[in-house]
């Protein structure tokens, strides 16, 4: 790209940069990705701003189709109290959620669990716990990592 005036040449660089800020699954950004532009010819009388913005949207979009994408999805860190009777319970709710289960301290009367629990299957916990533990359960989470999405949610993408 050494023919190329810098203007264009910086345009290359942006338009790379903001292709990768929204990916072709559901407009998520693409994540451990490396791009690399091969070749690039330049004509002065027919090279433009608009044709430069397409020619690479279409070239990402290809590659990444090629390169079989997936939907990663995001995993909590929680920390759950309950009370030691309904442990049991509590557990079982965090599988059926593909939670899991990193460990268990037990106080007197009661029991924390650490777990790891997919951030989709989190949206109206707090009810669920509530109920299995009399109202006297609590949880905290924070994001942990990203994870592969199950193969429900990518054939909902068509992945």
């Amino acid at each position: 790209m050494e023919d190329w005036p810098t203007e264009l040449a910086s345009l290359v660089t942006e338009k790379l940069t903001s292709v990768s800020q929204s990916g072709i699954i559901a407009g998520y950004p693409l994540t451990d990705l490396e791009i690399s532009l091969i070749s690039a010819p330049y004509n002065s009388n027919k090279t433009t701003e608009l044709g430069i913005s397409a020619a690479l949207s279409r070239a990402v979009n290809q590659a990444l189709q090629d390169g079989q994408p997936t939907l990663l999805e995001p995993v909590m860190a929680l920390e759950l109290v309950a009370p030691s009777d309904c442990t049991g319970r509590v557990m079982s709710s965090l599988n059926q959620k593909r939670g899991q289960i990193e460990g268990i301290t037990s106080r007197p009367e009661e029991d924390m669990v650490k777990a790891t629990v997919p951030l989709l299957e989190m949206f109206g916990y707090m009810t669920e716990l509530r109920s299995a533990t009399q109202g006297k359960g609590s949880f905290t989470m924070e994001f942990s990592h990203f994870d592969q999405a199950p193969a429900e949610i990518l054939q909902k993408f068509g992945i």
